[in-house]
């Protein structure tokens, strides 16, 4: 009986499939004035991008009619440099063999600027508040990003946001429920905004998409940008 033990251990410790992924860790994060200067320029640089106050021709993504939004966009606290590095990450489970992931993983330092923004249609069928950050990368290191174009993305509470018709009872959706504002900038400066809600419960999610703006969106009919 004990010449068998070890062999039982062996079958027991063949029996799992190890599953290998990278994964971002955060290495430092460290407050930076106003004005100064970080491998991706300075708070204040940031906020001359980000910072808009305008109201933008769009589109409602229902039916395509036209619409005003009025977008003010605000710092809500301390820039940070934020520092990471790609570290592999191992999952046991059971099965047999070794899985790695092909999934692209890139981990750049970066400026972080926390954002607090009022998006309203002048018609005031939609009107939210969201917050979040606006994040700019190391030109000089890795990134999904071409250097010098933020990224901004913000959400809030979608039961005290003010929505148009649209098309379908939200309210059924039994998920969690929020707000966003997509700001998508390019090396010239803001390019295109959308805002609406989404959800998820579970694996399951949903976006929807209700209002479309910009400097492109001009006489635009159904969504498509006129030329600038």
């Amino acid at each position: 009986m004990r010449a068998q033990f070890p062999f039982v251990l062996v079958l027991v410790s063949g029996c799992f499939q190890v599953t290998e992924s990278w994964t971002c860790r955060e290495v430092s994060r460290a407050v930076v004035g106003e004005d100064e200067q970080t491998p991706a320029g300075s708070p204040d640089e940031l906020l001359s991008l980000v910072g808009i106050v305008d109201v933008f021709p769009g589109v409602y993504d229902l039916d395509g009619t036209e619409a005003n939004v009025d977008v003010a966009v605000a710092q809500d606290g301390d820039a940070v440099w934020v520092e990471q590095r790609k570290e592999r990450e191992r999952e046991r489970d059971v099965g047999f063999g070794r899985v790695t992931s092909m999934h692209e993983v890139v981990c750049p330092n970066q400026l972080e600027l926390p954002l607090v923004a009022q998006l309203q249609t002048t018609d005031g069928a939609l009107d939210m508040l969201v917050d979040g950050a606006a994040v700019l990368d190391d030109p000089d290191g890795e990134s999904f990003r071409s250097p010098g174009v933020p990224m901004v993305h913000l959400e809030g509470d979608h039961d005290h946001a003010t929505f148009p018709p649209l098309g379908w009872d939200d309210a059924a959706w039994e998920g969690q429920r929020h707000t966003f504002v997509n700001l998508e900038f390019d090396e010239v400066g803001f390019r295109e905004g959308s805002a609406g809600w989404g959800a998820s419960s579970g694996s399951t999610a949903v976006v929807d998409y209700v209002v479309r703006f910009g400097p492109g969106f001009d006489g635009a009919q159904n969504g498509d940008e006129t030329a600038p």
